[in-house]
Order: C-alpha cells, then sequence, then structure tokens
C-alpha cells in the first residue's frame, strides 16, 4: 500500500499502521540516501515527483515483489501514471493524497496556525506561499490523474483532520 503527498500522508500512515499493523516505511530518509549518495539517479527531494517518479517506481516494485510482510510506504514522488507502469498492482495498492481545492492563502494561514514543523517554520511567508503553490498545482495533477486511472484521491483541502479520519477508518476496514 502506497501513499501519497505532503499533506497528511504520514499521520494517514500511522493511523492505518495501528489499525491492521502494516510495516510503516517512511520514504524521506531514502530519497535523502539516494540524494547523498547516489546523485546520478536524479532521486531528490527538490525535484518534482513527476521527474523522479519514472527513476524510483522500478525500485518501489522491487522492494514490494521482495518483503513478504505488508508494507506501507510513505512517499511522495510517485505519479499514477508510472504506478500503473512499474508497480506489480496485484501487490500493492495505492492512496494519493493532496490538497487541490484550498488557495496558497488559505492553506499558509493553516500552517502558520496548525504546522509545527521546523522546515516550514523558517520558511518565509513568500517561500512557503511557492512551496504551497507548487503542492497545490501538483495535487491539481495528481487528482486529474487519479481520475484517469481510476485510483483513490484523499482530498484533504478543507476538514483536513476529519478527512484523514474518515480515510484512516475506511482503508482500516478494507485491510483488516
Amino acid at each position: 500500500m502506497l501513499v501519497h503527498q505532503e499533506v497528511g500522508k504520514t499521520t494517514i500512515c500511522n493511523g492505518i499502521c495501528e489499525k491492521i499493523h502494516y510495516k510503516h516505511i517512511p520514504f524521506d530518509a531514502i530519497i535523502r540516501g539516494f540524494q547523498n549518495n547516489f546523485p546520478e539517479t536524479g532521486i531528490t527531494h527538490s525535484d518534482i515527483p513527476i521527474n523522479v517518479s519514472k527513476k524510483l517506481a522500478p525500485f518501489i516494485n522491487t522492494m514490494i515483489e521482495d518483503y513478504e510482510q505488508p508494507l506501507l510506504l510513505d512517499l511522495y514522488h510517485l505519479v499514477p501514471e508510472d504506478y500503473m507502469k512499474f508497480i506489480n498492482i496485484d501487490l500493492c495498492n495505492i492512496f494519493f493524497v493532496g490538497y487541490p481545492n484550498i488557495s496558497s492563502q488559505e492553506k499558509l494561514k493553516e500552517m502558520r496556525t496548525y504546522d509545527k514543523r521546523q522546515e516550514n517554520r523558517i520558511l518565509t511567508d513568500t517561500e512557503l506561499l511557492e512551496k504551497l503553490k507548487r503542492h497545490i498545482d501538483e495535487s491539481i495533477y495528481l487528482e486529474k490523474e487519479c481520475k484517469k486511472y481510476d485510483l483513490p484521491f484523499i482530498n484533504t483541502s478543507y476538514e483536513r483532520m476529519s478527512v484523514i479520519n474518515n480515510a484512516i477508518n475506511e482503508i482500516g476496514k478494507l485491510y483488516s
């Protein structure tokens, strides 16, 4: 099972793991490992998902096929097209998460109020607005691609915690 996008993905993963006891693998450290030790791969946090996805998807598929315990991969750099093309979908379900309907100004206000992560706290409003605009554009793209491939998309634009809790409960029911 894969969950995508920086919009509640880790919260969803943690909630699912509490319900169904999958092995949770946060991909941030793996991406950093590629970035710092194998820069020639082009797998980095700074590049947009569509550029990294084709490079990362075969690696993810090998992980899924070689691991016998159910995995919950918490990642950001995989797009629907590459999931369909590279991943053995008989062994893996995916859930994309995004916030395509919120404005960058609304999201900035929400993050300044509730987000305590240091990496976002040190950014100026201008820098964070630029990051949020990119994430909103990526969310719009993901939602459209999920419809194209008939893949689930969890929209956390509004009522974020309610949407996340509902997703955890529904996904938990599917796999328990």
